[in-house]
């Protein structure tokens, strides 16, 4: 074996000092990578249709001009949807961590290109930060960890473990099953996974957990000139001529918005926000174009649930909110509403590793290392695929630079260019105590 008269110590100095010294081309490889319009097929647009496959394809020519990584591997569940996975081998031939980012990203409307200062694919660096489509969610991210190794092969950092760096697909349309699923059935795995997603470079041991339902309502058509038959007590024997149905789905989501209040009250996590838990009306269809009470009505809903939460549980909940209007209300007790659970995509569990989970900590350390200060603990706002590989049952934190506050999926989406060189050193930190073959007093191994 190669000698190596460095302490793990010097030798996170060293490949900290060559991250800083290849700052500006880790910047400008960011910038090439945000260039790639890599928008998801299902959020494309005619205008921007998407190359997803593009910017994949480019990106595994560029890990091979690296003569970084031992093996790169780009493959596809689906046709013209590949994901990419390099790996740095170590002696053992047994993984020590895995890194996981998603390459896809959302469209640009026509709305935010006219709000948006230059080209929303320019990468441009202003006043600090990188500014394009997919900078903060999520190619600094990958942009990071994929440097913090190439740094470590490059200075010939003996490694023990393999570290796995991973680049799935679909992940902005929730397609599990062709994006971090199928890295997993690939072989993809370590004791645990650290998701690049954008946490303002907090640490975040949870997710909150995420899934849609729907709502439908049966009314009863009737002429609008006859509502008064419908809606005021008449002599008329029952059943009522009309019945409308925005009227009782309305009282449905009345209930539901007192139990989002609720929610918000008394729902805690020591990393979520205040009202964290919450409801949210995504779409909602009732009636149509014509003189004619609405017969139909329907609504879906999209629900952020607190991590120590499971999603049965949140259900329970919305189902008995909903009962009690049902219970008081003679027209829905005899015709229920419809509840469809999940709809759009999967149930979407959260993250919920405690805060002394050895991961957690040696993260943590692997910051301070790197950084020199106290670490910030949070939650991802939201789900990504952390959430996935966590309920295959890997061991998943979720840390990166960026924030999704910072224009994700809106007008002027942009990174800090300081975070990103932080998030290298600390990926780069914990690669090194989780996978180098490296003493910790300067002993020759």
């Amino acid at each position: 074996m190669q000698k190596h008269s460095r302490s793990k110590d010097e030798t996170k100095r060293t490949v900290f000092a060559a991250i800083d010294r290849e700052a500006s081309d880790l910047i400008r490889f960011l910038q090439e990578y945000v260039a790639h319009k890599s928008v998801n097929p299902g959020r494309g647009t005619p205008e921007d249709p998407g190359e997803e496959e593009t910017c994949q394809r480019w990106l595994a020519e560029q890990l091979e001009a690296m003569n970084a990584f031992d093996r790169i591997d780009l493959w596809a569940e689906e046709p013209g949807r590949p994901n990419l996975a390099a790996v740095l081998s170590g002696t053992s031939g047994k993984p020590g961590v895995m890194f996981n980012g998603h390459t896809d990203t959302v469209e640009v409307t026509a709305q935010q290109k006219e709000q948006w200062q230059g080209d929303p694919w320019s990468g441009e660096v202003r006043d600090g930060n990188l500014y394009g489509r997919g900078s903060t969610d999520m190619k600094a991210g990958n942009a990071a960890f994929l440097w913090a190794a190439k740094t470590l092969r490059a200075l010939q950092v003996p490694v023990r473990s393999d570290i796995i760096l991973t680049f799935s697909i679909a992940e902005e349309t929730a397609e599990a099953d062709i994006g971090p699923m199928n890295v997993i059935r690939r072989g993809y795995t370590a004791p645990f996974v650290v998701n690049a997603e954008p946490t303002n470079l907090r640490i975040a041991p949870a997710t909150m957990g995420w899934f849609f339902f729907k709502i439908s309502v049966q009314g009863k058509s009737l002429h609008p000139a006859s509502r008064y038959a419908a809606v005021y007590p008449t002599r008329e024997p029952l059943p009522l001529p009309g019945i409308d149905a925005v009227e009782k789905l309305r009282k449905i989501m009345d209930a539901l918005s007192d139990l989002e209040n609720d929610w918000s009250l008394y729902q805690r996590h020591p990393f979520m926000p205040p009202g964290g838990t919450n409801l949210c009306p995504v779409y909602i269809h009732g009636g149509n174009l014509r003189a004619a009470m609405p017969e139909h009505c329907e609504v879906v809903y999209a629900v952020v649930y607190n991590p120590a939460l499971r999603s049965e549980t949140v259900m329970e909940q919305i189902r008995t909110a909903i009962a009690g209007v049902v219970n008081i209300d003679s027209w829905l007790r005899e015709h229920p509403p419809v509840i469809e659970v999940p709809v759009i995509h999967q149930i979407l569990e959260p993250v919920n590793l405690p805060l002394d989970h050895p991961v957690v900590q040696q993260l943590a350390a692997a910051y301070r290392d790197a950084l020199g200060k106290e670490p910030d603990f949070g939650s991802l706002p939201g789900p990504c695929d952390a959430n996935i590989m966590s309920e295959a049952g890997i061991t998943t934190v979720i840390f990166g630079p960026g924030d999704l506050g910072m224009n994700a999926h809106g007008a002027n989406e942009y990174v800090p260019v300081q975070q990103v060189i932080d998030a290298c050193k600390v990926y780069a930190s914990l690669m090194i105590d989780c996978c180098a073959n490296l003493p910790a007093d300067g002993g020759q191994i």
